[in-house]
């Protein structure tokens, strides 16, 4: 059975911060990125280089790389901080005591808020960088235990709930009860995982029409990871033949949304980044392999075309700075 853990938490207080008006660093100085215009050529891939020993004394060092894998910034962690997410212009950075800040690609750093928690658990940020969400437990401590296993993917256990961050209002995804969530497509197509079978991706249009796409089973023993383009057209998605250390033999393929047809993605044992942003406007893709995969690391771009472009020896893309 395929490993699949749930995002959400059992009696989670959901707690949004919202910000209207342009970032400021540390200093109460309008931060330079600010003024930044997104464009395609001004996309940066975040791709943190995370210590392989003594994390709470070894920095986190994160590499600003192109499209077409030039580094364009470095920037160095303070030891013990760990990294979330990059959206818009905000690279999300947690510090020691919860402390929420932002680097920007300049490296100006700007003061976010305190998470009342040292570990703000899962952090969901708009496309924008402008809204983020975190959740924590409340304080009888309640919340999901996880049995131990090696989770490759992470899909959410149903049911799931839309939430409007600006009026609060909570409306349910239909079928995703008995089927792991994994992304929502614009025209409110869902992708996810039917918990009755395995190796298969349900994708339920806005009409309730359901097309199952069978996944090959030798190569995707565990699945996960199905997020859509940007004119959701077609999705991405990762699986895996095993699991832990020199194990992790990853697969990739693409898949139309008109009629579930499956195509190999072109680059062999690499995986999905970790979220809708891996897919960049131009139709282009980051996938990757971790530290402990059997084939090596690496982080490569993979073109609408198919060209393939490398962006990293290791590390893990955690995000795309548009701004």
């Amino acid at each position: 059975m395929s490993a699949r853990v749930s995002i959400g938490v059992a009696a989670m207080a959901i707690l949004l911060a919202a910000c209207g008006s342009s970032p400021t660093s540390a200093g109460g100085q309008p931060s330079p990125s600010a003024t930044v215009t997104a464009t395609a050529a001004a996309n940066l891939i975040v791709i943190a280089d995370y210590p392989q020993s003594s994390p709470e004394t070894t920095p986190i060092v994160l590499h600003l790389v192109r499209p077409d894998g030039t580094e364009a910034n470095r920037l160095t962690l303070k030891a013990g901080a760990m990294t979330t997410t990059a959206r818009g212009a905000r690279i999300f950075v947690v510090e020691h005591g919860g402390v929420l800040k932002a680097l920007h690609r300049d490296g100006s750093v700007e003061d976010l808020a305190s998470l009342g928690a040292p570990d703000p658990g899962v952090m969901v940020v708009s496309p924008d960088g402008n809204t983020w969400m975190w959740g924590t437990l409340d304080t009888n401590g309640k919340g999901i235990v996880y049995a131990g296993t090696k989770v490759l993917f992470y899909t959410a256990s149903g049911p799931i709930d839309l939430v409007d961050p600006v009026s609060g209002r909570v409306t349910p995804l239909n079928h995703t009860t008995d089927c792991s969530f994994s992304d929502l497509a614009a025209n409110g197509m869902i992708a996810c995982f039917p918990s009755a079978n395995e190796h298969t991706l349900s994708l339920i249009a806005g009409n309730g029409r359901v097309t199952s796409v069978a996944l090959p089973a030798n190569r995707f023993a565990r699945e996960g990871a199905a997020y859509f383009s940007p004119n959701d057209d077609k999705l991405i998605v990762g699986g895996a033949t095993g699991a832990g250390a020199g194990q992790e033999r990853f697969a990739s393929d693409l898949i139309r949304t008109s009629d579930g047809s499956i195509t190999p993605l072109g680059l062999d044992n690499v995986r999905p980044a970790n979220g809708g942003w891996a897919w960049l406007a131009d139709g282009s893709v980051i996938v990757y392999r971790p530290q402990v995969a059997a084939a090596g690391p690496g982080v490569w771009l993979v073109g609408p075309s198919g060209s393939v472009t490398k962006l990293a020896a290791a590390g893990e893309p955690i995000g795309v700075l548009t701004g």
